[in-house]
C-alpha cells in the first residue's frame, strides 16, 4: 500500500488533503509536516512512498524542499499543491524535481487522486523495504 507525507503550513489543507487520500482505497497516509523542513526530517523518518508538498510555506518552500527529498531519494514523487499556479511555477517545480503540480481547487484535488493511482499502479510500496535497512 502506497504511504503518504502531506506537507502544509495550514492545518484544514492537511486535513482536507489527508482525507482525500484516507477515502482512496490502497493509499495510507503515514504522516505531516508543517513546513520544508519539517518535510525533510518526517520523509527521512517515515520514507513515504509519495510526498505532497505546499508550495508557499515558512522557513522552506515546497520547491526548495522538493530539491533536498529529490536529492535523498530521487524515485519518491513529489506533488506541488499551490494556490498560485501557472507556467513559471509549472517551470520552476520540474526544475526542482517535481513530478506534477496541481492547483488546490477541487478539480485538481481529484485530478492528483487519480495520477497518485496511476502512479501507483502495478508499484509496491518501498516503505518496508525501507524500514529494514
Amino acid at each position: 500500500m502506497p504511504t503518504v507525507l502531506i506537507v502544509d503550513d495550514s492545518d484544514s489543507v492537511r486535513i482536507a488533503v489527508r482525507a482525500l487520500f484516507e477515502a482512496e482505497p490502497g493509499f495510507s497516509v503515514v504522516g505531516e509536516a508543517v513546513n520544508g523542513m519539517d518535510a525533510i526530517d518526517k520523509a527521512d523518518e517515515l520514507v513515504p512512498d509519495l510526498i505532497v508538498l505546499d508550495l508557499s510555506m515558512p522557513i522552506m518552500n515546497g520547491l526548495e524542499a522538493a530539491e533536498t527529498l529529490k536529492l535523498n531519494s530521487p524515485s519518491t514523487p513529489i506533488f506541488i499543491l499551490t494556490a498560485h499556479g501557472g507556467p513559471e511555477v509549472d517551470r520552476a517545480a520540474r526544475a526542482a524535481g517535481v513530478d506534477a503540480v496541481f492547483s488546490k481547487a477541487g478539480e485538481d484535488m481529484d485530478k492528483m487522486i487519480a495520477t497518485a493511482r496511476a502512479t501507483f499502479s502495478g508499484k509496491k510500496s518501498k516503505q518496508r523495504t525501507a524500514k529494514q535497512k
